[in-house]
């Protein structure tokens, strides 16, 4: 553990790995210290999970998290190599079980088909730089979407009275799947909760700046004094007050220290 308190952990399968660091501790009492973090989803990756599972455990609904994404070592490591391009597209960390067990393997069925299409798209220039690599994923993509139109149609035969859906909706990035309508009208539900904890988020990340700022600003105070102190001492120095430094640095930190004036 780090030497200051830890708020949260943040994981791009952080709903996976929580519970099993419950089982672990279960086992192991001198780890229970772990449980004092907060399960922290990557918000990225939380994009690409079950909407319960987002909600649930993505850093963008944490309290206290203000605006990180949880993925700042990745966004570092996609400027230094191109590997970090195949951790962001992550499958799905949970699934609906409808109860009709034909609808439900249809549904899965079109979940993995658009993750894919999905996929693919995001790598077609990032992971291939020829025009026969490129040529090759569009050749997948196309029979991907054919095999997704065609399960579409057998889902909305299964399923007449729901709403029907469409290759275009369902390539969306705003998607919210019909067999997770449960009650009520769950698009409008989640915009205005998004709404509320983006709110709510960008109310931290002000404290949380203007807390570091502050800290920082005392940090540089002191370092002024400092500055002010030496110079004070520098205006009287003797051929004995030398810190250890040559002539040449007494010089330089004079000549510093009097322009800072």
């Amino acid at each position: 553990m780090a030497c200051k308190p830890v708020t949260f952990f943040a994981m791009d399968v952080a709903c996976k790995y929580w519970p099993y660091l419950r089982r672990v501790t279960e086992k192991c009492p001198e780890l229970q210290q772990l449980l004092t973090m907060k399960p922290f989803l990557s918000v990225f990756h939380a994009k690409a999970h079950d909407f319960k599972c987002e909600v649930k455990w993505s850093g963008a609904y944490q309290e206290g998290a203000g605006s990180t994404l949880g993925e700042e070592v990745e966004q570092c490591n996609a400027f230094l190599s191109r590997i970090a391009v195949t951790t962001k597209h992550m499958s799905k960390a949970a699934t609906t079980s409808p109860n009709d067990a034909d609808v439900a393997a249809v549904a899965s069925q079109i979940e993995e088909l658009v993750a894919s299409v999905k996929r693919r798209s995001q790598r077609l220039y990032k992971d291939h730089d020829g025009c026969k690599g490129r040529a090759r994923i569009r050749r997948k993509i196309r029979e991907e979407k054919q095999n997704l139109n065609s399960v579409v149609d057998k889902y909305n035969t299964l399923v007449p009275n729901a709403e029907k859906l469409t290759l275009d909706t369902i390539l969306s990035d705003e998607i919210v799947w019909p067999w997770q309508l449960t009650h009520g009208d769950l698009r409008t539900k989640r915009k205005a909760f998004d709404t509320v904890m983006a709110v709510r988020r960008l109310e931290e990340e002000k404290r949380i700046l203007i807390a570091e700022m502050n800290k920082h600003w005392k940090s540089l105070c002191t370092r002024a004094d400092t500055l002010k102190q030496m110079s004070s001492q520098l205006s009287n120095v003797t051929s004995g007050e030398t810190w250890g430094l040559l002539q040449d640095g007494i010089q330089g930190l004079q000549s510093l220290t009097m322009k800072n004036k």
